[in-house]
């Protein structure tokens, strides 16, 4: 997706404070211009989410069990 076309869901869904899509795409673009990359509302990037998945808790009798 193009690089100014990220929604503020995505950029909120970070999680690091980001007051608004405007404030994500600064920030972003100051750290990959540290790397001496040069991002545009037009650079392609990629967006990916991660969703924590907790691990079921076993019930008393299953965990008897596996002792």
């Amino acid at each position: 997706m193009p690089f100014g076309e990220v929604t503020w869901e995505f950029a909120d869904s970070e999680g690091e404070g980001y007051r608004s899509v405007e404030h994500w795409a600064d920030s972003h673009r100051r750290f990959w211009n540290s790397l001496g990359h040069t991002v545009d509302p037009a650079t392609e990037i990629v967006c990916v989410s991660f969703r924590l998945v907790e691990p079921e808790v076993l019930s008393d009798a299953a965990q008897v069990s596996r002792s």
